[in-house]
């Protein structure tokens, strides 16, 4: 189900359980969506994509994350969503892109999470696998989100991200750009 930017506004829908089969779920760049996220969502076992970006979306990721086992995707960026980053993100062993920077998620990113990395989660050429606001320096010191496994860390004030190649900053890239493009590309 695409309904990316299509100019939605309100929040997401309480009972979505009747959505079992769903395997995509876009809703990036509406900017009208706000509201937490529903428990119900998390009853999507067979969903794959999850893209939420460019939002107002705010609350906490729920534990229940996990319950979405089959995920490859999870798009969170440009929300307003707070608290930390569950670590029953972990369960999720087919993500392959994971991306939470620009939100008010913070502490320390799960070793659950971070072991994806060896598994699933794995930058290439084209992909970035795993964003977050992780940039050391961060222009407002908050939100900051530790992250030993990142491939991408960013400024969520500024907009400005590193890409980090082999644990060195190798570049500053306008993260939106690329996402996007990347967004894009896999629809």
């Amino acid at each position: 189900l695409n309904l990316a930017q299509n100019y939605l506004h309100g929040n997401l829908p309480l009972n979505m359980s009747n959505l079992k089969s769903l395997e995509i779920f876009d809703l990036g760049g509406n900017a009208g969506l706000n509201g937490s996220l529903p428990s119900s969502l998390y009853e999507l076992s067979q969903l794959q994509q999850l893209d939420l970006h460019g939002n107002m979306l705010s609350g906490s990721i729920s534990d229940e994350i996990g319950q979405l086992s089959a995920l490859t995707l999870l798009s969170l960026f440009d929300n307003r969503f707070s608290g930390t980053l569950p670590s029953t993100l972990g369960l999720c062993v087919y993500l392959e892109y994971l991306y939470i920077h620009n939100t008010n998620i913070g502490g320390t990113v799960p070793d659950d999470v971070c072991s994806l990395t060896t598994k699933s989660l794995s930058y290439t050429e084209d992909y970035w696998a795993f964003s977050s606001d992780c940039l050391h320096g961060n222009v407002s010191t908050t939100p900051f989100i530790m992250c030993e496994c990142c491939d991408v860390c960013c400024d969520h004030v500024s907009h400005q991200c590193i890409q980090l190649d082999t644990s060195i900053l190798s570049r500053t890239i306008n993260i939106k750009e690329k996402l996007e493009r990347q967004v894009l590309q896999r629809n």
